[in-house]
């Protein structure tokens, strides 16, 4: 009865249109996908970088920096550094979860230093 009404014609040409939109949806997605790893990686590097500064910032090597050398900092940021650059783009939810840890951590860090 439906059929009948809309006509095969036009319900041909919605089915086509939805499968072309699914292809452009597909593709977009794949896209997303692919800089969201991109992205991941460039971060992860960049907060690698970043703890390793701040290591050799209390290793005291820095003739510039005016704070004393403190090995237990300096060990400590090497360590947040190595847990970094553990983590996996697969396994998400657990990078999530660090990722998030350390981040309070390093604010308290802030707070109190």
């Amino acid at each position: 009865m439906i059929l009948k009404k809309v006509g095969q014609n036009n319900i041909l040409q919605l089915m086509l249109k939805t499968s072309q939109l699914e292809t452009q949806v597909k593709k977009h997605l794949e896209a997303l996908l692919n800089l969201k790893q991109k992205n991941w990686d460039g971060d992860k590097s960049v907060a690698c970088d970043n703890m390793q500064r701040l290591a050799d910032y209390f290793s005291g090597n820095f003739p510039l920096a005016k704070v004393q050398p403190d090995e237990s900092y300096q060990k400590w940021f090497l360590q947040i550094k190595e847990q970094i650059s553990s983590l996996t783009f697969s396994d998400s939810t657990y990078a999530g979860k660090k990722i998030e840890q350390l981040r309070k951590v390093l604010l308290l860090f802030e707070f109190f230093h």
